[in-house]
């Protein structure tokens, strides 16, 4: 028997498959499968074994991360069973939060999680979060540090808060959100089942460290006199002793030598006393966080939401509190399968263990185990940042007690995958992590060993490597787009419908998202299709990031780095120098405002001198927060006099002048919904028009296209809508909740990211994205040194060790080998938003704190070694390590422990090396890595190097050389024309003249790096060969020209008649209008400034109806001078007009310019591209009712188009009267269903809720909004209708007016007055001559009356305008919200007891015929049917649903009912649109 071979498929099991699959039935499997080894089939596999010993298909349960894998694994599942298996029970498949979520769902109440809880979205977890954080500001104030004034490292930062301040306000969102993560992700195990109890565990190690610390920091202080540093005096550099001058007598340099290592001495104490500081003051800062974190849980509990992890820790709590929900889930799964298991987090497998193995005695047979097999690769643990496990196999090994002598993991190394070249590249990566490190770690526990990959033996490919660093980035950019298409035309097949099936033939990973746009724009330049996933292309944006600082620095008055890069742009020109002198300008004026303060309090006298002052005000830092930040300097600068005793230049003055309007203007409508908000910022930069005259000054061969123009910056309105329609029930969207939101965004990986429908050349995407993808061939870019391996974040250098001076080595054996490497990183002693490793769940895997501490001893008791600073500064950071004194010059460093940053900076090193691995075997065919000496965009290189290549760069580059070498390959180094790398440049070639070149010609020298493998020379020629040889323009315009740029005459000329043309037009309409009202003429100089822009507040309020009135603003002082002095020509403008401004600084910065594609995309194009970027909205949102139709195709071509462009760019629409009439309806029939009251006629009804409890929809409403009442005004208001028809004729009271107005204002609409309140009263309140407004009016009476006389008054109601939200793991895992006009109890016959409610949907338009508008109608019930029985946990076919259609005179004609479908024919109509991820390896 072959469980293995599929019908139909002759692929073959390698020995190690067939181990795995036919292992004992009943034993724990742990299995290690590499890259490509055909984990999915057999897993498939060991499932048909299991069966066929014997095993029920439903006693089987399997688990993975994603609802993709889920499918697929279920789909081979269910196709290899054999022929006598009972198809009609078949393994279940989930993912694990979909199976964690289904425990709590059951028995949630049991640990006090109610069953309704709903899942938080992210964007909700950082809305929520702000909310908590903006509730807590006044703590966060009090609260202080010693160390506010200096950032990291002792770099001033005076813009940052104080201490535990924290930091701008969305750094303390990311802070609150990575320290409530890491606590339910690594805290939770053993007794510690609560964050509860964590947060008393975690509070409980920091105040004891903080009572050691702050003991030796003072004894420290006392003894030496001594003051905490500003910056660490020490640095990291190693420090060599001063040389002997030659007139030096050996007294003379013994005493030099002696007051060196004094000084040094006295440098390491201060260095020790400062990094203690800094420890002491980050531990404080957790303390503050841990308050957060505790408000942060208690809103989640109040709003009724939860996390994933939250769900994860309500199942662990079940499972240990209740061992009958453990033994009953063993009993229903006997055997269990996990995927992915690498990426679990510590709390998810502590909850596993306790689930399915709760101790070691246990047997299947009585439930007290089942039999697990857990398939995982530790080389493809790429998600350590948020939150697995960094050791979760050996944790496996240890739970499920597999840790006896000898016993070794089931391995898997056979790819079948890739070829002999990519695999030999991955293999030399993972060398780094297989090698045993000549400083051994501290940590008391290891992951489990991985062998290296193995070729497949049917696979008798070589494959093709190239590793090249070029000189600047426009030639990286240039080989990487070449690569592309030639792997392109390699690999595409001839068949086209095959074809479309295999492409996109080819990916481009990053590592950063920074220059994803600049490959985007080149790869389409050269006409290929591209899809970048994920958010980057357009957060880089020029004009997007534009607008985000300015939003940032409204929304965060610390966040002066915002501020400082919006100064910086060509809009204001502001010029290093100036910048500098700005800051120190806030930072003097904090200065004098805290000092005031002080004085107040008697802390000063007040006759302090400047320096006395800076002084008192530093010594007190730690009371005191900054009072004056850059941004309200800025802001409060309204004329130049403002900035007197800045030391600004006239330029500089001007363009903070203009800030400050801008920025205030923006202020000025923070009030606003946040969709106004960001409107005006828009508005306030000018950007509504720069970007249209961006495009024309792009290309005036081409027709400008608005609506391409604006549609970047459109697109920030498009986030504000996915951030909206996410938090949903996190709270009322905030400016800085969605600023914290949209920085997520950029250093986050977007794992839902749509993909295309249509299949496209070449994929773009971060490589955590690509993790179990794979394609033809794949180019990893921007290989350089800081960028990959990361320095984002957590700091993190690498460099070889002191003895190591080059990469490239070779051992005994003639194998290369990897040098050593001195790593180092931030660690969680000095990164509040991180746990203490002692008292993490899985610290045994871990380094250990101090790094000789005793297992099983309590971990605060170690605190008892740290006598002095310097004992606990040399833990963390190895404080004097670098000083050759006191025998450390002569010691061997290689016998040094570990300090707690060089752990951790390996360990993230290696972390960084597993993704490098991960890119690398992503390839079927070609990898082609990259580096760049330079961030140029420009073709041509004067030799300016800023960047550094990678340690992964070099260690590719020399393996693969020495592997090329030993076995016998000539890697292509060169093209076939050139014979050597340096190249004789052609004397009449000037790059710099604006000409086509040749590289070859101008003397560039080629790369540095090589293709290997089958198509090497193909690609060396076709890559560099052809570029080196193509004329190409090799200098781009500079972006940062000296103002003014000079404008050509034609140019200048139509400026200046357009805005002549204009004025005038301005000019005239006013008059007309004003002569027209009576009113005075305004002056032609009101026209100018409203043209010119400069009168920022006013536009606020011009634009915005709801903005408050502004005054009269500086600018418009300015434009009265201009127009004192005579110059009201266009052409008499000065150079420093706000037109010509504004189009030099178009012109300067071409990032603004739109790109190429976007000049010359058709309508059809435009259509395909709105459709995918509503695909991608929706893919990253909570789904409504109506979009899950949409995105199924439930409708027709026309609405599809509208929906799809409604959802990138909502536009305001005025409703029609009929539909204003039905909100009003809808408002009214809400009113008169909530007024059921217990004591009227109830017909055949439940008169109970859910298990006999009475649902809060049922209680009987109160007298001013009782039925009697309601039906009372209703027929006043027939009355009166019927009276106004007699009386006016061609006139009737605009009673619909008067009720559409009311529910604007907020006031109860038509027909819900209390009782008591005359209708014709209210009606003459509002009285009009509208025969429009009867009309409505009297359809509102009508409907109103049909529903009081509907069956449906008589029956007893559920719920009204209930609104629903719900994860539903089928549609992998998406949240759908929708709101249901009306549920009652009991079914559309109220005598049918398998019933529990109906759903009605009150329609007030024309009850459809056809019988494809009749489908799409229903298609809607059949979603609320779905949401109805998931949050009220009933089965769906007890759940009626029907459309009453109130236009339909005959009651009988009203209904439209539900066709009763199932949850499996809703599902699979709504399945087809929803898009996919794939994390499967």
């Amino acid at each position: 028997m072959n469980g293995m071979k599929a019908k139909g498929n002759a692929f073959q099991p390698s020995d190690e498959q067939r181990q795995v699959a036919y292992a004992p039935e009943n034993d724990d499997v742990l299995v290690v499968a590499g890259a490509g080894s055909g984990k999915t089939t057999t897993m498939t596999a060991r499932v048909n074994h299991l069966i066929a010993c014997g095993v029920p298909p439903e006693r089987i349960l399997g688990l993975t991360f994603t609802k993709k894998a889920a499918a697929e694994l279920s789909e081979k599942v269910s196709g290899g069973l054999q022929a006598s298996t009972n198809m009609l029970l078949k393994p279940t498949v989930m993912t694990y939060d979909a199976f964690f979520q289904s425990i709590v769902r059951q028995y949630g109440l049991l640990v006090g999680f109610d069953q309704d809880t709903q899942p938080l979205s992210d964007a909700g977890a950082i809305q929520l979060a702000s909310n908590v954080i903006e509730a807590h500001l006044d703590e966060l104030f009090a609260a202080s540090g010693q160390d506010g004034d200096d950032g990291q490292d002792g770099e001033s930062n005076t813009d940052e808060p104080d201490g535990t301040q924290q930091g701008k306000f969305r750094t303390l969102v990311g802070k609150l959100l990575n320290l409530s993560h890491a606590i339910g992700g690594a805290m939770i195990g053993g007794d510690c089942d609560s964050i509860a109890e964590a947060v008393r565990r975690i509070r409980h190690w920091d105040d004891t460290f903080i009572e050691r610390v702050q003991r030796i920091v003072d004894a420290d202080i006392k003894e030496r006199n001594a003051v905490i540093p500003s910056r660490d005096p020490l640095g990291e550099d190693e420090k060599k002793r001063r040389k002997r001058a030659k007139k030096d007598t050996d007294e003379q340099y013994a005493e030099k030598v002696r007051k060196q290592e004094e000084e040094w001495r006295r440098q390491r104490a201060d260095a020790a006393l400062f990094h203690c500081a800094k420890m002491l003051d980050a531990t404080k800062q957790r303390n503050v966080l841990l308050n957060l974190v505790e408000a942060y849980e208690q809103a989640k509990r109040e709003a009724g939401m939860a996390e994933f992890s939250d769900f994860t820790i309500a199942a662990y709590q079940l499972v240990r509190r209740f061992p009958s929900i453990g033994q009953q889930y063993r009993h229903r799964y006997t055997h269990v399968l996990l995927d992915e298991y690498q990426d679990t987090s510590t709390t998810q497998s502590e909850l596993i263990a306790a689930l399915f193995h709760p101790d070691a005695g246990g047997s299947i047979a009585d439930a007290g185990r089942s039999a697990v097999t857990a398939v995982g690769d530790p080389y493809q643990s790429i998600y350590a940042w948020r939150g697995a496990s960094p050791g979760a196999l050996r944790i496996f090994q240890r739970a499920f007690d597999l840790e006896q002598p000898g016993f070794k993991p089931y391995p898997m190394t056979i790819s079948r995958r890739n070829p002999r070249m990519v695999l030999q590249m991955a293999n030399n990566l993972t060398l780094g992590l297989r090698r045993t490190h000549r400083r051994r770690s501290s940590s008391r526990m290891s992951e489990v060993d991985v062998l290296p990959l193995n070729n497949n033996p049917d696979n008798t490919e070589r494959g093709t490597v190239g590793v090249q660093e070029y000189a600047t980035l426009g030639q990286e950019i240039d080989a990487v787009v070449r690569f592309a298409k030639f792997a392109i035309a390699r690999h595409t097949n001839a068949d086209p419908a095959a074809d479309a099936k295999e492409r996109p033939h080819v990916a481009v990973l990053f590592r950063s998202k920074r220059q994803m746009p600049y490959y985007e724009q080149a790869l389409r330049a050269k006409g290929l299709s591209v899809q970048t996933v994920g958010y980057s292309a357009l957060l880089e944006r020029a004009d997007v990031r534009d607008v985000l600082a300015l939003l940032r620095v409204a929304a965060d008055p610390t966040d002066s780095q915002s501020l400082m890069r919006l100064l910086a742009t060509p809009r204001f020109h502001m010029e290093a120098k100036q910048l500098t002198a700005l800051a120190r300008c806030a930072d003097q004026r904090d200065t004098e405002r805290r000092y005031q303060a002080l004085v107040q309090a008697g802390y000063a006298t007040g006759k302090e001198t400047a320096r006395q002052r800076a002084e008192v005000v530093r010594e007190h830092r730690g009371q005191l927060p900054h009072m004056v930040y850059l941004s309200d300097v800025v802001a409060d600068t309204h004329e130049p006099a403002d900035l007197a005793g800045c030391k600004l230049d006239e330029t500089a003055v001007d363009a903070v002048v203009r800030a400050g309007g801008i920025l205030r203007e923006v202020r000025q409508a923070m009030g606003l919904p946040l969709e106004h908000v960001v409107r005006a910022a828009i508005r306030a930069l000018d950007l509504d028009v720069d970007t249209v005259l961006a495009q024309a000054f792009a290309d005036s061969r081409q027709s400008v296209n608005p609506t391409l123009a604006h549609a970047p910056v459109e697109s920030i309105i498009e986030l504000v809508g996915t951030y909206t329609q996410e938090i949903v029930q996190a709270g009322q969207a905030t400016l800085r909740g969605f600023i914290s939101w949209i920085d997520s965004l950029k250093t986050v990986d977007d794992p839902t990211a749509a993909a295309h429908t249509e299949p496209v050349d070449v994929v773009l995407m971060t490589i955590h994205q690509a993790k179990g993808l794979q394609w033809d061939a794949v180019a990893v870019v921007d290989v350089n040194d800081k960028t990959f391996p990361s320095s984002q974040g957590d700091s993190l250098s690498v460099k070889p060790a002191d003895d190591t001076k080059t990469v490239s080595s070779t051992n005994a054996a003639g194998e290369w080998e990897p040098p050593e490497y001195t790593e180092k990183a931030n660690t969680w002693l000095t990164c509040a938003d991180m746990v203490p490793a002692p008292v993490r769940a899985d610290a045994d895997i871990l380094p250990r704190f101090p790094h000789d501490a005793v297992q099983g001893v309590d971990p605060t008791e170690a605190f008892s070694e740290f006598e002095d600073t310097l004992t606990l500064a040399d833990e963390e950071y190895g404080t004097g390590r670098n000083l050759p004194i006191d025998g450390m010059d002569s010691i061997d460093k290689n016998k040094l422990f570990l300090t707690q940053r060089e752990e951790y900076g390996r360990r993230l090193h290696e972390d960084e090396r597993r993704l490098a691995y991960v890119a690398v075997t992503r390839a079927k065919h070609e990898v082609f890595v990259t580096a760049t000496q330079s961030s140029s965009i420009d073709m041509w290189s004067e030799d300016s190097k800023s960047n550094t290549r990678s340690v992964f760069w070099q260690e590719m580059y020399d393996s693969m050389r020495h592997y090329a070498k030993t076995e016998g390959l000539q890697p292509a180094a060169l093209p076939s024309w050139a014979d050597r790398r340096e190249l004789e440049a052609d004397q009449n070639a000037d790059p710099k003249d604006g000409h086509p070149h040749t590289l070859a010609s101008v003397g560039q020298p080629l790369p540095d790096g090589f293709f290997v493998g089958d198509g090497a020379r193909d690609f060396e020629d076709a890559v560099v060969g052809q570029a080196w040889t193509t004329p190409v323009e090799l200098i781009h315009e500079k972006t940062s020209l000296a103002w003014p740029a000079n404008l050509s005459e034609e140019i200048r000329r139509k400026l200046d008649e357009s805005a002549q043309e204009t004025l005038e037009w301005m000019t005239s309409a006013e008059s007309a209008k004003s002569v027209e009202s009576g009113k005075s003429v305004k002056s032609e100089k009101s026209a100018k400034s409203a043209v010119s822009g400069e009168s920022g507040e006013s536009r606020v309020s011009a634009g915005l109806s709801e903005s408050p009135q502004s005054t009269e603003s500086p600018e418009s002082k300015q434009n009265d001078t201009f127009q004192a002095n005579g110059q009201t020509e266009p052409w008499d403008i000065n150079e420093t007009d706000v037109l010509s401004r504004r189009t030099r600084a178009l012109l300067n910065d071409m990032d603004l310019q739109p790109q190429e594609y976007q000049l010359s995309t058709a309508p059809d194009d435009l259509d395909d591209q709105v459709k995918q970027t509503a695909m991608r909205l929706m893919a990253n949102s909570r789904r409504s009712v109506t979009s899950l139709q949409t995105q199924a195709g439930q409708t027709d071509n026309r609405k599809l188009q509208q929906y799809w462009r409604g959802m990138i760019r909502p536009i305001p629409r005025i409703a029609s009267p009929s539909a204003e009439a039905g909100t009003l309806f809808h408002a009214w029939a809400e009113q008169f269903v909530n007024a059921y009251d217990d004591s009227g006629i109830i017909e055949g009804t439940d008169a109970s809720g859910i298990d006999g409890q009475m649902n809060d929809a049922a209680v009987p409403a109160s007298a001013a909004t009782t039925r009697e009442a309601m039906i009372s005004d209703l027929n006043a208001r027939a009355e009166l209708l019927s009276a106004a028809k007699v009386e006016n004729p061609e006139g009737s009271v605009d009673v619909a007016q008067g009720s559409a107005d009311a529910v604007r204002s907020g006031a109860s609409p038509a027909g819900s007055s209390p009782a008591g309140t005359s209708a014709k009263a209210g009606a003459s309140a509002t009285a009009g001559t509208s025969a429009k407004g009867t009309a409505l009016e009297r359809k509102l009476v009508t409907w109103e009356r049909r529903l009081v006389a509907s069956r449906w008054a008589k029956r007893r109601p559920q719920a009204a305008e209930r609104q629903i939200v719900i994860s539903l793991p089928q549609l992998d895992d998406i949240i759908v919200h929708g709101k249901l006009d009306a549920v009652f109890y009991g079914g559309l016959d109220p005598q049918d007891d398998t019933k529990r409610f109906t759903v009605v949907d009150w329609k007030t338009g024309r009850k459809p015929r056809k019988p494809s508008d009749i489908d799409e109608k229903l298609a809607q019930l059949d979603m609320y049917r779905l949401l109805l029985s998931r949050v009220e946990n009933v089965p769906l076919d007890s759940i009626d649903a029907t459309l009453y259609y109130l236009s339909e005179p005959q009651e009988a004609d009203r209904e439209l009912h539900a066709r009763g479908k199932t949850e499996q024919d809703i599902l699979a109509e709504l399945s087809s649109g929803i898009p996919e991820e794939s994390d499967n390896d």
